[in-house]
């Protein structure tokens, strides 16, 4: 495994595929929802599938499959796809931590807990994915690699991420479910052009 630091994020998985998140993340600075992935996710693991955003742990880290991270045959439509799905469970994140914020609620402390609620399900799944959207929007790359992107997330519905796993390595005293992981049935692949 290798492990390396792009600004305050750790990347932790093969040469490759951490190679592979160095661009996405690069390819995406300079664009919309940059800040959003610096601020709340700080470390990204291969791992998976499935993939999914662990924001209760700290620090917060996003599993993400290698399939995720070379989802097509076309390398640049695999960067900013990378890219976008750092993107969409940085907002999962951003809603967890927020919540936690505004109600005064420690997001770590295994006793308290956000709501499933109010960063997984349909509707925040279809607000991820308007996020994602706006960001492979704005960080460009060929016409027809982001119309391609676009095109297939505009053919989902949001339930596709509908099934929550539960994480079954947290133990906590008290509650009668563990928190939930919005897993990224991204996993399933993006196809190819």
């Amino acid at each position: 495994m290798t492990e390396s630091t792009f600004d305050s994020i750790t990347i932790i998985g093969q040469g490759d595929y951490v190679n592979r998140v160095e661009m996405a993340l690069q390819r995406i600075k300079s664009g919309y929802g940059y800040d959003i992935i610096n601020t709340y996710i700080k470390r990204i693991e291969e791992g998976g599938p499935p993939s999914g955003m662990k924001a209760y742990v700290n620090p917060p880290t996003f599993i993400m499959s290698h399939k995720v991270a070379f989802a097509n045959n076309d390398e640049e439509c695999s960067i900013i796809w990378c890219a976008s799905c750092i993107a969409h469970d940085s907002y999962h994140s951003m809603l967890y931590h927020k919540y936690a914020e505004e109600n005064n609620i420690d997001p770590y402390n295994k006793y308290l807990s956000v709501p499933a609620n109010i960063w997984t399900g349909t509707n925040i799944e279809i607000n991820c994915m308007n996020h994602q959207k706006k960001v492979i929007n704005s960080i460009g790359g060929p016409s027809y690699i982001v119309n391609h992107i676009i095109n297939y997330l505009d053919g989902l519905d949001g339930k596709y991420h509908e099934k929550v796993v539960w994480d079954t390595k947290i133990d906590i005293p008290g509650l009668s479910t563990n928190p939930p992981i919005p897993i990224c049935l991204f996993d399933d692949g993006l196809p190819d052009l």
